[in-house]
């Protein structure tokens, strides 16, 4: 039996006398996690999965539209009082799956809420999915092989003698980089910046950390410095309009933008 907190409910006099079913069209299969056994619950309509325990989702196989909540419920205490879920569980599960329309009763009204509930949800997905660039999903393909392959490399890499060919690896490339970038007319900052980004997604690269104040003391002052002293003052003067609306009207619309965002995604 479920524990003795989660054996009553004072709400349960709301689910009780439902006779409820679960929908036909709804896909069903076990899944072990973390050497427990669940039932994975999936909703092609609204994409969207849940997981139940054994005995949750036994109580509501045996729920058919014909018998009541607490009829079933009381079926399985007298069968298997050790299994069958308590009244608080059973209050709270038939909640989630109501609110998820997942549960059909013999109510007429309940078809057209159901329905409603689906394309409101479609529509509040729909919205959040289009003004939240992180909802872009990339396919990406399993490294574990590869990084299985490269095991043996990795491991004669990652050492004393590896860290200083990572080191002098880093100054050469650094060093190239900014070279060519001063002769094509390119950013250098800007082309480290890429080449970094495309290093880091090459597997087996070792992770480093750096603290936020060495970059902001250490590093963006040089850079800046160094851009400085190679900026002609004639050529901000010829730009001067430019550079004015860039630094302050697109930092401005910046704000605003962000702003007007997150007012509208955050209640």
């Amino acid at each position: 039996m479920a524990e003795a907190e989660n054996l009553f409910s004072e709400s349960w006099h709301l689910v009780a006398p439902l006779r409820l079913v679960l929908r036909p069209d709804l896909e069903v299969r076990r899944q072990i996690f973390r050497g427990q056994p669940w039932w994975v619950v999936r909703d092609a309509m609204n994409h969207q999965f849940f997981r139940l325990r054994p005995a949750a989702y036994h109580f509501l196989g045996r729920l058919d539209g014909r018998r009541t909540v607490e009829e079933v419920w009381k079926d399985g205490v007298a069968r298997e009082p050790e299994d069958t879920p308590g009244q608080q569980e059973i209050v709270q599960l038939v909640a989630q799956l109501a609110d998820a329309s997942l549960i059909q009763s013999e109510r007429a009204g309940d078809s057209l809420r159901q329905f409603t509930q689906r394309q409101r949800r479609r529509s509040q997905q729909f919205r959040m999915q289009a003004l939240n660039f992180l909802f872009l999903r990339l396919p990406l393909f399993d490294p574990d092989p590869l990084l299985t392959r490269l095991a043996p490399l990795g491991r004669a890499v990652l050492n004393r003698v590896g860290a200083v060919i990572w080191v002098v690896a880093f100054v050469v490339v650094t060093v190239a980089i900014t070279g060519f970038s001063g002769r094509v007319g390119w950013s250098a900052p800007i082309a480290l910046i890429l080449v970094g980004t495309g290093v880091s997604f090459i597997p087996g690269v070792p992770h480093i950390g750096v603290d936020p104040e060495l970059v902001l003391y250490g590093v963006i002052p040089p850079l800046l410095f160094a851009a400085a002293i190679r900026t002609s003052l004639w050529d901000v003067r010829a730009r001067n309009d430019s550079i004015l609306a860039l630094s302050g009207g697109l930092v401005s619309f910046t704000v605003v933008a962000v702003g007007v965002v997150a007012w509208a995604l955050m209640p």
